[in-house]
C-alpha cells in the first residue's frame, strides 16, 4: 500500500511540476536554515559537556546593583579571598575548588619569543576542568612555583616533535617556567580555552603574595572561582546560604558598601556561561551571544514556518485540481486515514527531497555561518551520529506539518462534493488561501521592517557624539609591569615617541578602552554616612584629555604646574587632597545643577581626598552602549608610568608616524612585539560585534521570507488567472479593456499583502522596541519607513503577480470561452 501511496505521489509531482518545485525551493531555504541553526543550538547545548561532571561544576559570580541608577551589574570576576571561606565553610559540600585567572604573556626559548594566553591556576583546576594528560603526571600538578602545564598544540608550538617534559620558557623575560606535563587540547565547546596552565606560586614569585591572594572583599582583579560539589543537592544548600556566608564572613569595613550596592554572590551553572559570559560589570548590556543566538533561532522558524505555510496554501489551492482524484478515491472505498497517509506522504516526500536540496547548500554555508557567529562548527557535525536524529527529527516534523492541513481538509470532503470541486472554489477556502497569505507577507514585512532599525541604529552608533575624537588615535599596550620597572626605559620610550612631525602627542593610561577602568563608591560631605554613589573611574597622564580632544565645560585640565594635580608614584597619602576631572553627566549624578557649580567640590574614595578642577563632557568608550553608570566619571592624573599608550597623530603623516613609532619600539623593546591598533578600529569592532550578528541575519531572513512569499504568490496567480480564463473572456466580450482586468484579477492579490503590512506594524514595532532597550542611545525610526516598506513589498506583489495577470487579460476571448 505504502508503495501505492509513493507512486501516487510521484505521478502527482509529474502533473504539477510547476506547484511541486516552488514547495521543494520553498522547504530548501526553510530547512538549509533550519539546520544551520540547529548545528549552532546542538554547539550551544554541548558546551563544557566534555566534563564528566559538568552538572555539578559552578562558577561563583559576583553580584552589585548601583543605587542611584538602579543599574544591575554581574560579573565573574570574584575576590580571592571568597574561597578560604567558602572551603572552611562548606568543605563537606564542595568537591574541588579552584581559582583562574586568564592573561596574555611573552614567552621565550633562546632568542625566540611570541605571545601567548594564559591561565593562573590552583591545583583543583584538573579534575574540575577533567584535564587528560597525555604526558607527565596530574599529581602533584600546579604545586611548586616555576611549574606550568601546555596543551597539546601549544606543546607543538614551542617544541616541535621534541619532548617538551622539563623543557623551560622563558616567562616575559623575568623567570623561566618548567614544563611538568602536557594535557589534551580542551574541545571548541569549552568555555575556557586552555593553552597555557601555570602555578599560582609562581605569581606570587613575581607579584608578591598577594597575587591571587588578596583579603579585600569588594575586590575585583580577574579572578574566576570554579566549584565541583559532591552532588547537585550541595550546589543547592550551599547556594541558599550564601546570603548567610556574606553576612557570617564580610569584614565591619565593607558592609555598608555591599548593602549601599545589594552586594550579593550566586552560583552559575556550567552549561550557562556560554551564553552568560558576564566578562565584565555591565556584560549583559554588551554581549552579543544570547541576542545573536535567540536571534538566528527566532529567524530560522520564521523562515520555516513561512516554508509550511507556502506549502499548504499551494496544496489548499489544489484541492479543486485533485477533487476528482479524491472523489474516485473514496467511491471506491477510501477512507479518511487512507487520503490523509497519501497527503502526509506526498508531503514528506517532498521534503526528503528539499532535505537533499538543503544539504550541499548547508555544507557550502557552513565556514561563512560559523565565522559569522565565532563559533568552531565543521562540515563533520553536520553527519555526526548524535545529530542526524535530530535532522530526522526536523524533517518529519516539517512534513508533517506543511502536508497535515492540506490532508485534513481533503479527507473530510464528501465524496459528491470532491466530484464537483473541478468546477468551484468555496467562499472558505478563498478566504483560508488569502489568510495564509497575508501571516507570508507579515512575517517578511515585519523583518525587512527589523533589518532596517538595526541598520539605522548601528549607523547611529557610528555617528554618535561620543565626546571626544576617535579618528587618527594609536593605542600602544608599552607591556609596562611595575614588577619589572627596569626592563625598559619608559620615559625615554614616550619622550622618543613625541619626536616626530607626524606624532601630535602622547598620553597615558591604566586601562585600555574600552575599559571603564575601576568602580568604586565616591562620597561628598554632605552625603549621609552610608551614602555613596559607585562611579567609574581611570588614571590618566597629563595630556590625556588633551589628546582625545575632549571638551571641557568649566575649570581646567590637569598640568604639570600643579603638584597637587597628580598622585604620587607610590603610596596615596589621605591627608592631602588631590585634583581631578569629573564629566557632566557625573556632576548630574551627584546633584549639581552646572558644570561650574561642581568645580572646587570635594570628594572622597574610602580614605582618600580629591577635589574638582574641571568638568568636561561625557564620553563614552563603547558608544552608546554604555549607560551613565558605566560610563568613566572621574579621570584622575599620575605621573607614575602606566601601561597604556595613546598617540594621535597627523592624518597626512599617519604611514610615516606608523613607521616612527615601530623604529622607536624595536630600538626600546627588541625583544618584544609591538602591540598597536587604531582606536577608531576598536570601536568600530564594538559596534560591530554587538550589531553584526543580528543585523545580517535579519537582512537574510526577510530576504528569504520575501522570495518564499514571493514564490508561493506567484503561483497562486498562475493557478488563479488559469481559472478566471471563461471570466476574462465574458468581460471582455462585455467591452472590458485589459487594464481593467488587470487591476481587477491583481487587485485580489494585493488586498491580502497590504493586510499583512498593516499587521506587520504592530510586530515589527514590538521587535524593533525590545531590540533598541539594549543601547543606552537608540536610533530614531521614522513612521515614513513604515509607508515606504509597505508600498515596497506592495510593489514588489504587484510585479510577481502582473505578468501572469497581464497574460489572461489578453488571451483572446474566443478562445477564453471555449476554456474548461
Amino acid at each position: 500500500m505504502i508503495f501505492n501511496y509513493l507512486v501516487t505521489a510521484l505521478l502527482s509531482i509529474r502533473k504539477q511540476p510547476v506547484f511541486a518545485a516552488i514547495k521543494i525551493l520553498s522547504l530548501t531555504l526553510g530547512l538549509g536554515c533550519s539546520t544551520l541553526v540547529l548545528l549552532h543550538v546542538q554547539f550551544v547545548q554541548n558546551t563544557n559537556k566534555h566534563i564528566e561532571n559538568w552538572d555539578s561544576t559552578y562558577r561563583l559570580v559576583t553580584h552589585m546593583m548601583v543605587r542611584d541608577t538602579n543599574t544591575p551589574y554581574r560579573t565573574f570576576t570574584t575576590a580571592d579571598t571568597y574561597l578560604g571561606f567558602l572551603r572552611q565553610d562548606y568543605g563537606d559540600l564542595i568537591e574541588y575548588s579552584a581559582h583562574i585567572r586568564g592573561g596574555n604573556a611573552l614567552f621565550g626559548r633562546g632568542t625566540e619569543a611570541t605571545e601567548n594566553s594564559l591561565h593562573w591556576a590552583d591545583p583543583d583546576v584538573v579534575p574540575i576542568f577533567d584535564l587528560e594528560f597525555v604526558q607527565g603526571d596530574a599529581a602533584g600538578a600546579l604545586l611548586e612555583p616555576n611549574t606550568m602545564l601546555l596543551t597539546e598544540s601549544t606543546a607543538a608550538k614551542y617544541f616541535g616533535n621534541e619532548n617538551p617534559i622539563g623543557q623551560v620558557l622563558t616567562y616575559n623575560n623575568q623567570v623561566d617556567i618548567q614544563v611538568i606535563g602536557v594535557v589534551r587540547d580542551v574541545p571548541a565547546s569549552a568555555t575556557v580555552q586552555f593553552e597555557m596552565l601555570i602555578s599560582i606560586p609562581t605569581g606570587r614569585q613575581l607579584f608578591g603574595e598577594n597575587f591571587m591572594n588578596g583579603e579585600g572583599w569588594i575586590s575585583f582583579s580577574g579572578t574566576q572561582t570554579y566549584l565541583r560539589f559532591r552532588d547537585a543537592a550541595s550546589a543547592y544548600q550551599l547556594e541558599n546560604d550564601l546570603r548567610n556566608f556574606i553576612d557570617r564572613n564580610m569584614p565591619e569595613n565593607s558592609v555598608t558598601f555591599a548593602r549601599q550596592n545589594n552586594f550579593g554572590l550566586s552560583l552559575q551553572p556550567l552549561d550557562d556561561i556560554y551564553l552568560n559570559p558576564l566578562d565584565n560589570f555591565g556584560a549583559p548590556e554588551n554581549s552579543s551571544t544570547q541576542p545573536v543566538l535567540y536571534g538566528l533561532v527566532a529567524f530560522a522558524v520564521l523562515i520555516l514556518v513561512t516554508s509550511c505555510i507556502n506549502y499548504i496554501n499551494l496544496s489548499l489551492v489544489q484541492i479543486t485540481q485533485r477533487g476528482k482524484e479524491i472523489g474516485v478515491r473514496k467511491t471506491l472505498g477510501a477512507g479518511r486515514a487512507q487520503i490523509i497517509s497519501q497527503f502526509l506522504l506526498e508531503s514528506l516526500l517532498l521534503t526528503f527531497i528539499a532535505l537533499l536540496l538543503a544539504v550541499p547548500i548547508v555544507l557550502l554555508a557552513l565556514p561563512v555561518y560559523a565565522n559569522f557567529t565565532d563559533i568552531s562548527l565543521m562540515r563533520a557535525d553536520l553527519f555526526a551520529s548524535d545529530f542526524l536524529p535530530m535532522m530526522l527529527a526536523l524533517v518529519l516534523l516539517t512534513g508533517v506539518l506543511s502536508g497535515v492541513l492540506p490532508a485534513l481538509s481533503l479527507s473530510r470532503m464528501p465524496a459528491i462534493n470532491a466530484l464537483k470541486s473541478a468546477a468551484k472554489s468555496s467562499r472558505a477556502g478563498k478566504l483560508t488561501k488569502a489568510a495564509v497569505t497575508s501571516v507570508q507577507f507579515t512575517l517578511s514585512a515585519a523583518l525587512i521592517l527589523l533589518a532596517i532599525a538595526i541598520y539605522l541604529q548601528t549607523r547611529h552608533l557610528q555617528e554618535l557624539d561620543v565626546g571626544y575624537n576617535k579618528d587618527n588615535l594609536i593605542i600602544v599596550d608599552s607591556r609596562f609591569n611595575n614588577m619589572e620597572r627596569d626592563a625598559f626605559n619608559y620615559s625615554a620610550l614616550l619622550n622618543d615617541l613625541r619626536q616626530h612631525p607626524g606624532v601630535v602627542s602622547v598620553a597615558s593610561s591604566e586601562n585600555r578602552p574600552p575599559s571603564t577602568g575601576g568602580i568604586n563608591p565616591w562620597r561628598l560631605p554632605r552625603f549621609e554616612p552610608d551614602e555613596s554613589i559607585t562611579v567609574a573611574h581611570v588614571g590618566v597622564s597629563p595630556g590625556f584629555i588633551e589628546t582625545y580632544q575632549m571638551e571641557l565645560l568649566a575649570g581646567r585640565t590637569f598640568s604639570e604646574e600643579y603638584a597637587s594635580d597628580f598622585t604620587p608614584d607610590g603610596p596615596i597619602a589621605t591627608d592631602v587632597v588631590y585634583n581631578m576631572v569629573i564629566t557632566d553627566s557625573l556632576a548630574r549624578r551627584f546633584g549639581f545643577a552646572t558644570p561650574e557649580d561642581a568645580l572646587d567640590q570635594p570628594f572622597s574614595l574610602f580614605d582618600y581626598n580629591f577635589r574638582v578642577i574641571g568638568v568636561i563632557k561625557r564620553f563614552q568608550f563603547s558608544s552608546g552602549m554604555e549607560t551613565e553608570a558605566r560610563s568613566i566619571g572621574i579621570l584622575r592624573s599620575t605621573l607614575r608610568p602606566m601601561r597604556y599608550l595613546h598617540i594621535r597623530v597627523v592624518p597626512q603623516q599617519a604611514d610615516a608616524a606608523l613607521a616612527h613609532i615601530d623604529e622607536v619600539w624595536a630600538r626600546h623593546r627588541p625583544n618584544v612585539p609591538i602591540d598597536r591598533t587604531f582606536f577608531s578600529q576598536t570601536f568600530a569592532d564594538i559596534i560591530e560585534n554587538r550589531t553584526s550578528g543580528l543585523r545580517i541575519a535579519a537582512l537574510m531572513a526577510s530576504i528569504i521570507t520575501v522570495l518564499i512569499a514571493g514564490f508561493g504568490l506567484y503561483a497562486l496567480a498562475s493557478y488563479s488567472s488559469l481559472r478566471r480564463t471563461k471570466e476574462v473572456g465574458v468581460r471582455k466580450t462585455l467591452g472590458a479593456s485589459t487594464g481593467a482586468i488587470v487591476r481587477l484579477l491583481a487587485w485580489d492579490f494585493v488586498k491580502p499583502v497590504l493586510l499583512a503590512c498593516v499587521l506587520a506594524w504592530p510586530l515589527a514595532w514590538f521587535a524593533i522596541d525590545r531590540f533598541y532597550q539594549t543601547f543606552s542611545s537608540q536610533a530614531e525610526f521614522p513612521f515614513m519607513i513604515y509607508a515606504v516598506v509597505t508600498l515596497a513589498v506592495i510593489a514588489l506583489a504587484l510585479m510577481t503577480v502582473a505578468m501572469q495577470c497581464f497574460r489572461t487579460a489578453n488571451t483572446d476571448p474566443v478562445r477564453s470561452l471555449r476554456y474548461e
